[in-house]
């Protein structure tokens, strides 16, 4: 993960095992891809774990590769039906193509060398990771003081915690880690930050820096990851119009504007597969991201935009004909690791060829912003036979009748055949049903089909709920769009649900299909959407003391991309966010405000909701299907210990505990249900943080509020409304004025009516909920099983 920390030469004598650690800890200029390390090393469970795991992937690279050569081009396929028959007995050696290796065809002498070029680099680079391997070791071991055998066992929330401590009372590495260089180059300023702590939430945001922006792209949908084919202008008109759909708008000057506009064939919804992944991060964490896994400065203004797009253009292109010229090869590996990997599978449970798993676009989906991958592979892991069960709920009757008739067909031959073979053994070897074939033959034959059908059977005891069922799959998956409300029990929502949750089978083939499919996806599909990703690296990029420049989602900010509003208009800003201030007047930064004036969170990095390059409902700021929301929800739930530092998370939580609380009251059957979660044990257990105006004395940790004390809560909750309304009608006049003057002049400056055009924007966008209904975002938020079930979470812990 990443590039390694750059440390100077250790010392080769004079330091015992820990001091070792200790000099290796103070002397680390990448921050990043040490915790990236120190979490790989967790992950792979300890050095010996990690080790056999690269030997044993070594091995198995080369039993693919050499097993599969063999077969392809040392055995001479046409002897074999010579020397076969009832009484003669072949060898080996008869159908052997003699020096195989050395006298093939000029294809098969070239795939031989591409692959011994791979596999030696691959062996240098295990050789070559050994040393940071047992460095990690000793950093855990004695350091940390975690021995191998407790890593399998031991949560990763105490892991960081014992970090934290040593960065506590070691902080030299925060001095050289080249966080606050960064910010004093493109500042162009001296600055020097006091050291900051190193929680939970630091560190998440170090190790996932860049997966947190491919989150964000996919849940933007800003990755367009169809299929499509460019048609000639001259044949377009017999091309029939639901094949043809526009390419997607240029985001380049006008002149591009003036060519006619192409027509496309596109095929297929939104597909990912581990190949185009591949392809995805070598080309935009490769060029948007420095060797250090930093955001490169110049992609956080809006000069040289336009080089910026064509050269993600051109990386697109390129890395569409590299793989066509590779695609052959790709394919014949894909293959042949397959059959090896899969046939034993299916061999000892052969109705497995029927399961079910999450698509690569479904787990991108899913993921929450600085979800660490292995509890994102448990959560997942939960809603599997949940997901299964609700798969089932939809069961195709005729399929199901068909499948019936042929298990009973073949169990029926199966039956007859294992009868036979008990009262006369010989006949189960050297009683042939068909030429060639004997009893055992068909005795698997039948066996397999009626497994395959068996597993196609819904079961007859099957209750049918599918809305229940689905309610349970949100709970874990945390995905809940807007089209779906209401229509939980509907084949529609079905249907798309099994496209993210689809059979192995497909999933295997669409692997396949994709080594032909990803260079047209490459040529055609991504170059349109280059603009759009440069403007979003740009637009929702921050820059966070101590950690540097990261995506804005990830800080969780409820101020500028909270769906709930928080109103909180007094409030200071965040103490970690700042922004240059040359670059206070560029776009995708807030204008500074004149004098007298003073904002919110006028210190942070954000895009104008009403400048003319960006110009948006809030709704456009906001992470779809309240993904920030719930990733943070999930991150407290799994960092109990975490405080955040932003109060406008702890107004957050304040106002959808009392919302949830309030709501159970209201319906005393759902508040049974849900087993009366606002009054859990260790009742009044704080689970936010501290903010003024809490009640906690001398700035004490916690929400402020007891989880029993409705009286307190609903009195918050009706002060939220009081203020708020108050605010809306003050701001409504305004923002009508704003809108008028936006309709005549789109390109008249804002200046410092962006903060407050924001919040009138949230009070209009409110009356509208994100599935096009009139939901307010309260009881959006109430009708979403994963927020209520993170919301539970939180507060069980």
């Amino acid at each position: 993960m990443g590039g390694f920390p750059r440390t100077r030469v250790l010392p080769r004598s004079g330091l015992n095992e820990y001091e070792k650690a200790l000099w290796k800890w103070v002397n680390v200029d990448d921050l990043d891809g040490f915790l990236q390390e120190v979490y790989a090393y967790y992950k792979g469970k300890g050095v010996y774990c990690i080790a056999l795991a690269r030997v044993l992937n070594l091995l198995t690279t080369f039993f693919v590769i050499g097993f599969s050569t063999f077969l392809l081009q040392c055995i001479d396929y046409s002897k074999l039906t010579h020397i076969s028959g009832p009484t003669s007995v072949g060898r080996l050696d008869d159908v052997l193509v003699k020096q195989c290796l050395t006298h093939g065809s000029v294809p098969h002498m070239l795939f031989i060398l591409i692959v011994c070029i791979f596999y030696v680099f691959q062996i240098f680079s295990f050789i070559l990771s050994l040393p940071r391997l047992f460095e990690m070791y000793r950093f855990y071991t004695y350091l940390l003081g975690i021995p191998d055998a407790d890593i399998q066992t031991l949560p990763w929330p105490e892991i960081v915690r014992l970090i934290g401590e040593i960065r506590k009372h070691n902080p030299v590495t925060s001095l050289s880690n080249g966080q606050a260089g960064a910010l004093a180059d493109m500042v162009g300023e001296d600055i020097k930050g006091e050291v900051k702590t190193l929680d939970a939430h630091d560190v998440a945001n170090r190790i996932l820096r860049q997966e947190n922006y491919l989150i964000a792209l996919f849940n933007k949908d800003l990755l367009d990851l169809r299929v499509r084919l460019p048609v000639p202008h001259n044949y377009a008109h017999l091309v029939p119009a639901s094949l043809l759909a526009q390419p997607s708008k240029l985001t380049l000057p006008a002149r591009h504007a003036d060519r006619p506009s192409r027509k496309y064939i596109s095929f297929g919804a939104n597909t990912l597969t581990k190949a185009l992944e591949w392809n995805l991060r070598f080309c935009l964490l490769g060029y948007l991201f420095d060797r250090q896994g930093q955001v490169r400065k110049e992609f956080v203004r809006e000069k040289r935009r336009k080089d910026l797009v064509e050269g993600l253009k051109r990386r697109f292109i390129f890395m569409g004909i590299f793989n066509a010229i590779f695609a052959p090869f790709i394919i014949v590996y894909l293959l042949m690791y397959s059959f090896f990997r899969y046939f034993e599978e299916y061999h000892k449970n052969p109705s497995s060829i029927g399961g079910r798993q999450y698509t690569p676009y479904a787990q991108w989906k899913f993921r929450e912003f600085n979800e660490l991958p292995h509890l994102f592979e448990r959560r997942l892991d939960r809603s599997y036979p949940i997901a299964k069960e609700y798969i089932d709920q939809f069961p195709n009757e005729r399929s199901a009748l068909v499948m019936r008739f042929v298990a009973f067909v073949a169990g029926s031959f199966a039956a007859v055949l294992l009868v036979a073979s008990l009262l006369d053994p010989d006949l189960f070897l050297h009683f042939e049903v068909t030429p060639h074939r004997t009893v055992l033959f068909y005795l698997g034959l039948f066996g397999s089909v009626l497994a395959i059908a068996r597993g196609m059977i819904p079961a007859e005891n099957l209750v049918f709920d599918p809305e229940v069922s689905l309610r349970e799959v949100v709970r874990w998956t945390h995905y809940l769009p807007g089209e779906w409300r209401g229509k939980l029990h509907s084949k529609m929502v079905h249907a798309e649900f099994s496209n993210l949750f689809a059979l192995k089978i497909n999933v295997f083939f669409t692997e396949l299909m994709s080594v032909i499919l990803t260079p047209f996806i490459l040529w055609f599909s991504l170059p349109p959407c280059a603009g759009a990703i440069i403007d979003f690296f740009r637009e929702f990029t921050v820059h966070v003391d101590g950690v540097g420049y990261v995506c804005s989602f990830a800080v969780f900010d409820f101020r500028r991309h909270g769906a709930l509003k928080v109103p909180e208009p007094g409030a200071p800003a965040s103490p970690n966010v700042s922004l240059s201030p040359q670059d206070s007047t560029k776009p995708g930064t807030v204008p500074a405000p004149s004098s007298g004036q003073s904002w919110p969170h006028s210190g942070l990095a954000y895009p104008p909701i009403n400048s003319p390059h960006t110009r948006a409902k809030s709704r456009d700021w906001r992470a779809n299907e309240n993904k920030m929301e719930k990733s943070f929800l999930h991150f407290k739930a799994t960092h109990p210990d975490w405080q955040p530092s932003d109060p406008a998370s702890s107004v957050f939580l304040d106002r959808l505990v009392g919302m949830h609380q309030a709501s159970l009251k209201a319906d005393p059957y759902n508040s049974r249900q849900a087993g009366s979660i606002y009054s859990p044990p260790g009742l009044g257990r704080h689970i936010g943080t501290g903010m003024m105006g809490s009640g906690q004395p001398n700035g004490a940790r916690g929400l402020g509020l007891a989880l029993g004390d409705d009286a307190r809560l609903r009195e918050r909750s009706r002060s939220y409304d009081r203020a708020w309304a108050k605010s809306s009608q003050m701001l409504k006049p305004r923002l009508e004025a704003m809108r008028e003057n936006a309709e005549m002049d789109d390109e008249e400056p804002v200046g410092n009516s962006v903060e407050v055009d924001d919040w009138n924007k949230r009070i209009g966008d409110e009356e509208i909920g994100d599935d096009g209904r009139e939901d307010s975002d309260e009881e959006a938020f109430l009708k979403d099983m994963g927020m209520m079930g993170l919301l539970q979470q939180v507060m069980r812990r």
